[in-house]
């Protein structure tokens, strides 16, 4: 009995000595160290920075703000060109809503085509560098893609303060200001993967200011956006008034009737007085065009109306006028 008690005790230090042992292995510790950090690296996805952009803003408020400010920016470019200011009008966040499809489809749908074609360059990119004997094309073209990079965001910041000295077409600058550092992160990830080549690349860290700057270049790229919709939206606005300008026949006829004189006196407008005595109306005022009704105002022009010499006529909608329309050609 005494025997089988000591032979349990030299086995007992004897695993104790070999566990220590084993714990104290260099190679061991650096491998499970090296585990650890592979297991607290985070790869860089696009969802990753969605789901951070997301904690700061409500996407559903994002998209109704974003309609709004275009719908606002197209109504208020055509109403200056007629020399309106967009506060006069009165209109609702409704009807800032509802006028913000024409400015933002085209944009969306142009967006999501380059998303699309995106897509497909990242797909052959990655089936690149996976594969061994492309990898080497995959660095090159990645390569090149961070040199392009860095052009397209120096002449974007440039475009910011000053024209740029070889384009005069009005969305080259918020492209490349979005486009460059875009090109630049993307191309500084896939040379990183490129070159993970003895590890699986799910395992590479990725240190914070990394994905700080892919956050910073994906924030560059959504102001790019942002400012693209918004002068293609002021565009449209303008080319809308011009066209309207160009048709003003197409608009309603308005002849006024009212109590007392307006003192009209725009080219083109007829003012006639009214005799007959049983009129509650003394004054005829025709030659007009409705523009647009809102805010319990009518704003008219006359049938001469131009951008240099024209004048856009307000009316409130009160008892003491009365207006008939007739339809425009």
């Amino acid at each position: 009995m005494i025997g089988w008690l000591k032979r349990a005790k030299v086995s007992e230090e004897r695993l104790r000595s070999e566990s220590s042992q084993v714990t104290a292995d260099p190679q061991l510790v650096d491998a499970r160290a090296g585990n650890a950090v592979t297991e607290h690296a985070e790869p860089v996805a696009i969802r990753n920075l969605l789901e951070n952009l997301s904690l700061f803003i409500a996407p559903p408020t994002l998209v109704v703000a974003l309609a709004f400010w275009f719908g606002w920016t197209l109504t208020n470019t055509r109403s200056e060109y007629f020399g309106i200011d967009s506060s006069t009008l009165g209109f609702s966040t409704s009807d800032y809503l509802l006028r913000s499809a024409d400015a933002i489809f085209v944009p969306i749908a142009v967006a999501l085509l380059l998303i699309l074609l995106a897509t497909i360059i990242h797909g052959l990119m990655r089936h690149a560098y996976i594969k061994g004997r492309y990898r080497k094309a995959a660095r090159c073209g990645a390569t090149i893609g961070f040199a392009l990079g860095v052009t397209l965001a120096f002449f974007g910041a440039w475009a910011m303060f000053k024209p740029l000295p070889i384009t005069n077409n009005y969305l080259v600058p918020p492209v490349i200001l979005g486009l460059g550092p875009s090109l630049m992160a993307y191309t500084a990830w896939t040379l990183r993967h490129a070159g993970a080549s003895n590890r699986k690349i799910t395992e590479r860290a990725v240190p914070s200011w990394e994905r700080s700057a892919y956050v910073i270049a994906a924030m560059l790229a959504l102001l790019g956006i942002f400012w693209a919709f918004s002068l293609y939206a002021a565009a449209l606005g303008l080319g809308r008034a011009e066209t309207l300008a160009a048709n003003l026949s197409s608009r309603p006829e308005v002849t006024v009737f009212s109590v007392k004189s307006l003192d009209i006196s725009a080219v083109g407008v007829t003012v006639s007085k009214i005799t007959m005595a049983d009129s509650a109306y003394k004054f005829r005022y025709s030659g007009l065009r409705l523009l647009v009704y809102s805010g319990n105002k009518y704003f008219l022009v006359n049938d001469k109306w131009s951008h240099e010499h024209g004048i856009t006529i307000v009316l409130h909608d009160t008892s003491d006028i009365r207006l008939e329309f007739t339809p425009g050609g």
